[in-house]
């Protein structure tokens, strides 16, 4: 055999040892159905619901700071702590958090440390991810942007 023939055959000896390595990946399944478990439970029909108790939900958002709880038994809800500060950030130096706060409609920022007090609240806690604040009124949390 020449060269050009012994490489032609080599050639096409690795195509066929390629083809039958690649092959099961290629082949296609079948789908098998998969049947119920015995004893498994038969679906189960929901309840309607009240389109008023549904408006209600979707008028008071679930992750908003000013979400109202559950009125106490007896009296009137009560009413969320509000204020005007926003958090810009949190700054973690050295062990020591600050946070970045700011008025609505003001430019200028404040940092405060744990403890500081600004327009009658205090600042309880600084998290990356809130900062809370505590008044007579109640307590307070401002998540972080």
């Amino acid at each position: 055999m020449n060269g050009a023939a012994s490489t032609g055959a080599l050639f096409v000896i690795a195509a066929l040892l390629v083809g039958a390595a690649a092959w099961p990946w290629l082949a296609t399944e079948t789908p098998v159905a998969i049947a119920a478990a015995p004893g498994a439970a038969a679906p189960v029909a929901l309840p309607a619901v009240d389109p008023q108790a549904l408006a209600t939900v979707l008028e008071r958002p679930l992750f908003s700071a000013g979400r109202r709880p559950a009125a106490a038994e007896g009296g009137a809800p009560a009413a969320a702590p509000r204020s005007a500060l926003r958090v810009e950030g949190v700054v973690d130096a050295g062990g020591r958090r600050r946070a970045i706060l700011r008025r609505e409609g003001s430019a200028a920022s404040l940092h405060l440390a744990e403890g500081d007090t600004v327009d009658g609240w205090v600042v309880r806690a600084i998290s990356p991810d809130r900062v809370v604040l505590v008044s007579p009124a109640g307590e307070l949390v401002l998540p972080a942007r």
